[in-house]
């Protein structure tokens, strides 16, 4: 796919994984909207981005648990750009514990951000998409959509459950002309790790880079296949410590 003069949705598009992503797509030529749940650090990384290319992405402040905002968001896009080609939902939050420790809170801020969020925001870009009868999502997921670990049960619930829908719905939507990816890194060095209890070797994990570089593979080689699923994974394996 030629990515120049496409139109894209990156969540959670602040920082880490989603904010390479956001400028590996800006030098593309990508028209880019992104939103995040923090307005104040949204403000910071617009003008991050501004000094990318001369096409400066369209930023919201919108909580992706909430299906108004969703709805709301995905229009302005469309109606700001004219179409919505490519949806890469990135937002994701983690929680780690023994489950019998685990809180009421802890479930329902796991399920929504990495279930329910992509969710919605799938809910409202497909018919868009439709409409063009084309377009592309990415879905990331992780590692641990498809292997169990200690201490992370509700987060491999989210993302299972996330793997298991982006399946279902890919099979639904390719008379449409419209492919589902799912990206599945593994130990990726990012802030998230500061919910994470353990002594980790940062200098070996995956890079937001890496997984950037990832994601533009997926698009570039979409035209004439699909990449129904990646992984990518530190040599040492899913959890370092």
């Amino acid at each position: 796919m030629d990515l120049n003069g496409k139109v894209a949705i990156v969540t959670g598009g602040k920082r880490g994984i989603g904010k390479a992503i956001s400028k590996m797509l800006l030098k593309e030529g990508v028209n880019l909207a992104i939103c995040s749940k923090n307005e104040e650090d949204l403000d910071l990384v617009e003008k991050e981005l501004k000094i990318v290319a001369n096409n400066p992405p369209l930023c919201r402040a919108v909580d992706i648990r909430n299906g108004t905002a969703v709805s709301s968001f995905i229009q302005d896009v469309y109606h700001f750009f004219g179409k919505i080609d490519i949806l890469i939902n990135n937002a994701a939050t983690i929680r780690t514990g023994l489950l019998e420790e685990m809180t009421e809170e802890d479930w329902e801020l796991l399920i929504d951000t990495n279930l329910k969020g992509p969710f919605l925001t799938m809910k409202y870009v497909i018919p868009y998409m439709k409409q063009n009868s084309s377009g592309l999502i990415i879905n990331i997921c992780s590692g641990l959509s498809k292997t169990a670990y200690p201490n992370f049960s509700i987060h491999c619930a989210s993302k299972f459950g996330l793997r298991g829908m982006s399946l279902a719905v890919k099979e639904e939507l390719k008379k449409d002309n419209i492919q589902i990816m799912i990206l599945n890194p593994s130990s990726v060095d990012t802030d998230i790790w500061n919910y994470i209890e353990g002594d980790y070797n940062h200098k070996k994990m995956v890079s937001s880079d890496e997984v950037a570089a990832s994601v533009l593979f997926m698009l570039k080689n979409s035209t004439n296949c699909t990449i129904d699923e990646l992984d990518i994974a530190p040599k040492q394996g899913i959890v370092l410590r």
